[in-house]
């Protein structure tokens, strides 16, 4: 079986079903919660992209590297680097696209409307980053 966290394909022998886990995701390097599961989208970018950050988790300065004029995100607690913010995320939310790093982020949560899937399935809270979760082969 393989998971994969926040809007997350489950792949059995009998195929795929797709599960959701709510919780945050929260800063590698302290811990700090950052961004809300309800805040991600599928930017096509292949990079975990967010719409909002929890108020006061991540501080944004202007990155002109590689010749370039960017917002830099970093967190608010230990100044991390966590990826880049641009102006063209949903319309109907905030128009922002918080485009994330994975391994700067770590995902806490748990799986929602458990009732809903058949009880061969493990359904259980999860505590494990993305990095541990391809270690422990889940």
């Amino acid at each position: 079986m393989t998971f994969y966290f926040a809007d997350t394909l489950l792949s059995t022998p009998a195929g795929f079903i797709l599960i959701y886990f709510k919780g945050n995701y929260n800063c590698r390097g302290c811990g700090n919660q950052l961004f809300e599961s309800d805040t991600k989208f599928d930017s096509g970018s292949g990079w975990p992209s967010f719409d909002q950050a929890i108020d006061g988790s991540v501080i944004e300065l202007e990155d002109r590297s590689y010749g370039m004029l960017r917002v830099e995100v970093q967190c608010s607690r230990c100044k991390s680097h966590l990826g880049h913010v641009f102006p063209d995320g949903p319309r109907e939310t905030t128009s922002q696209r918080y485009c994330m790093n994975s391994l700067s982020l770590t995902f806490e949560g748990k799986l929602e409307n458990s009732s809903e899937y058949p009880k061969s399935y493990p359904i259980f809270s999860l505590k494990y980053s993305f990095q541990e979760s391809e270690r422990l082969g889940i």
